[in-house]
């Protein structure tokens, strides 16, 4: 069988289709080699390399892709960018939530699958590859959601911190060494089930919670598990509602409710199908945030995960004299064919609930396996949002599927400390920007074994402005807490985030000027498609970019201390001004201290200079960094011969989330700001102010401290004392400016 879609500007042939009951399979002509997308895995290559990938989620730690089935982990994105012959980008997506196989050859894509119907979406795009990506994120719901500003800060986790103390204790250490600090998420376990609840909640009686969150200063993000114990004689409330409203998942071998094993033991599953879902759901989660005033929550298991395969064989008290449930019972499926290469070890029931087991609806578990961790997600948004009243959730969850975004963010499961998960990271971000859900981040440096100091310093480099920034890592490891791991590492956190900090408030505009489609972190070639040097693999997998402004080059190995990035279009070192031209490819030799930062020319970014330790106390004080680029796209206007261009938000207070929603996101981004730097044919130098809403004037607390202009050019007269470190860069104090709308303001360059 061979479909064409509208041939002239795009081929889909699909040139070879079996279709079964339970058994699909489909063939595509691929119109060139750059594919992205088809996660999750743990690759160090963005682009799709030959071979053989499986789509399904699995808690399956640690796990590094080597081009064949099997490899999958945690969440499922169906999805992929690919080029076409006319350069034009498009996203593809398969609608199936259940099991896929994926053969790429490099000239075709097989497909196969044990459920479903053939549903392709395609969103043509054009040479811009950002074009198909926002057409996609509109899409799943109209894109994602804006994440809170404070968990763009800095998270400190690990397995197994015993008690409050020990969090008030670690976030003063931080403190007390000049290292910011935004959220503890602690991983022992919180579930909805008394015997470990009770145990946790035990840990905090020697002090009020509510009281020493205060003291704390910090936000505080639980870890929650979706399964449920089922030990009978403990009364848990969470067991007590399940029962009473039979919410749990059903055996398709005796009709009862399903046994399954987690961390509680002996656990029941949520049927999270179930229209009554949210009686269970609600209470324990307002339950939770009553003794603890979470700020935000991290579901964890939620593939979902099952120390069994299948249903576990054991006497449950709770189904005694339960009556069978007919329409529940199932017999096992003689698949056709083996999803994951057939091994034993990683077949459909392998560690998470059987592939014919029947959710509420009558939905085999085979078809929907990927939708139950986006589902815990979806249901703890809605608490979090109407019945908690929280603006913005903040829901760190593990698996994920399309549409996901709009509900919370993803990190990326249980890493390595070792050089291989470093680069995994990049690529990692990358696709799931693309997926739609931006706000992502891998463990950094690493969560399973021990880091090295060096290993550890080059990843916080890496992760200078990934989107997600958390240190974590297990009970078994050696400590990780930056200030832990001597004076070398401790400088390098303190210098790097205090670099992220003095960003945050230019990288939270960015999520609010995206308004909830499109990419935040990118590969170079989604700004500069025409460049054929940035689809380069090693260029693809190790630099990357946040939004149009700025570029990462980060050390990725072991005993290297030289680099040499490309630089498609000219570039200067953020801090110094340094210039980098079109093409370079400038040998480095970079310390561990802060990460290699550089911005584009032609634009402007808005960076505070004073160090805050929190969000919270972060003033709304800029010194502003304008790369001039010359053009016309000013001249008309404000005569403009020279220009730079950046944003801000017009914000008292970024932390204020009824602030954020009411001015930036009901009003359709209303609050954004544009500062223009430019230099004049008469060779003055001007900034202008525009409010995106005319009918709001400019906070009053927004003030401007030093102007930092690269790239002037040799005929403005500029006073000795202006020039700063490079020839063509000069510094000026702007303070004491009455800020307005719409205003031109003279900046002196010579007394």
């Amino acid at each position: 069988m061979i479909l064409k879609f509208n041939k002239i500007r795009f081929v889909l042939e699909f040139l070879e289709k079996k279709q079964m009951r339970i058994y699909l399979e489909i063939t595509t002509i691929l119109p060139t080699n750059l594919i992205i997308g088809l996660g999750e895995r743990n690759s160090k290559n963005l682009r799709l390399q030959k071979g053989e990938y499986t789509l399904y989620g699995r808690d399956d730690p640690s796990v590094l892709e080597n081009n064949k089935l099997g490899n999958n982990v945690y969440s499922s994105h169906p999805v992929y960018l690919v080029k076409e012959k006319s350069g034009n980008y498009d996203i593809i997506f398969y609608k199936y939530s259940g099991a896929i196989d994926v053969i790429n050859t490099e000239q075709t894509l097989t497909f196969k699958s044990v459920g479903g119907v053939f549903d392709f979406k395609i969103f043509f795009g054009d040479q811009n590859p950002e074009t198909a990506v926002k057409l996609y994120h509109q899409y799943l719901g109209g894109g994602y959601s804006t994440p809170p500003f404070w968990s763009l800060g800095f998270h400190q986790s690990r397995w197994g911190y015993k008690n409050m103390q020990i969090l008030i204790n670690i976030a003063d250490k931080y403190h007390s060494n000049k290292i910011p600090l935004d959220s503890n998420l602690t991983q022992f376990k919180i579930k909805f089930q008394v015997q470990i609840l009770i145990k946790t909640l035990a840990m905090w009686s020697d002090l009020d919670f509510m009281i020493d969150k205060q003291t704390f200063r910090l936000h505080y993000v639980p870890l929650v598990d979706v399964a449920i114990g089922n030990k009978k004689h403990l009364n848990d409330p969470a067991l007590i509602i399940g029962k009473q409203n039979d919410l749990f998942c059903y055996s398709p071998n005796s009709g009862k409710w399903f046994k399954g094993s987690v961390w509680p033991g002996n656990s029941y599953f949520p049927d999270f199908f179930h229209p009554k879902i949210q009686e269970l759901w609600g209470p324990m989660t307002e339950s939770l945030h009553q003794k603890t005033l979470f700020s935000g929550m991290w579901l964890d298991m939620n593939e979902p995960a099952n120390f069994c395969n299948g249903e576990c064989q054991y006497n449950d008290q709770n189904t005694v004299s339960q009556i069978p449930k007919s329409e529940y019972l199932s017999q096992p499926f003689d698949f056709p064919y083996n999803i994951g290469g057939g091994r034993n070890y990683k077949n459909l029931d392998h560690k998470t609930l059987p592939s014919n087991l029947i959710h509420y609806g009558g939905y085999y578990h085979k078809d929907v396996h990927n939708l139950y961790g986006h589902l815990d997600t979806y249901h703890t948004y809605m608490v979090m949002k109407n019945k908690l009243g929280i603006q913005l959730p903040f829901i760190l969850t593990r698996s994920s599927f399309p549409g996901t975004g709009k509900y919370g963010q993803h990190w990326g499961g249980d890493n390595r400390s070792n050089w291989e998960f470093l680069r995994v990271s990049i690529p990692h971000i990358i696709q799931f920007n693309i997926y739609g859900i931006p706000m992502t981040g891998n463990d950094v440096c690493g969560f399973m074994g021990n880091t090295s100091l060096e290993l550890c310093q080059r990843w916080i480099q890496a992760a200078i402005l990934q989107p997600f920034f958390r240190n974590h890592n297990n009970d078994m490891a050696s400590d990780q807490e930056f200030y832990k791991l001597g004076q070398g590492v401790m400088e390098t956190a303190r210098k790097n985030l205090k670099m992220r900090y003095s960003l945050l408030k230019y990288y939270y505009t960015r999520f609010i000027i995206n308004n909830g489609t499109g990419t935040i972190m990118k590969p170079l070639f989604f700004e500069f498609p025409q460049d054929q040097e940035t689809l380069n693999d090693k260029i693809m997998n190790e630099q990357y970019m946040i939004g149009e402004e700025l570029m990462v080059t980060p050390i990725l190995y072991q005993n290297i201390v030289k680099i040499s990035p490309y630089f498609p279009g000219q570039w200067n070192e953020l801090i110094s001004g340094f210039k980098l031209k079109n093409g370079t490819n400038i040998v480095y030799n970079y310390s561990t201290d802060v990460a290699p930062l550089y911005i584009r020319e032609g634009k402007l970014i808005p960076f505070q200079s004073d160090l805050a330790l929190t969000t919270k106390k972060m003033n709304n004080k800029f010194d502003l960094i304008a790369s001039l680029t010359k053009g016309d796209k000013y001249l008309q206007q404000y005569d403009f011969q020279y220009y730079s261009v950046g944003y801000l938000l017009n914000l008292q207070n970024y932390s204020n989330e009824n602030e954020v929603v009411e001015k930036c996101l009901q009003n359709s981004s209303s609050c954004i700001l544009e500062i223009i730097v430019g230099i004049t044919s008469n060779y003055q130098v001007q900034i202008v102010l525009k409010n995106s809403n005319t009918s709001q004037d400019i906070v009053s607390n927004l003030k401007f401290n030093v102007l930092s202009i690269y790239n002037i050019p040799e005929e403005l007269n500029v006073n000795s004392q202006y020039i700063d470190l490079y020839e063509y860069t000069i510094k000026i104090s702007i303070e004491d400016w009455d800020i307005q709308n719409n205003k031109i303001y003279n900046v002196q360059t010579q007394d």
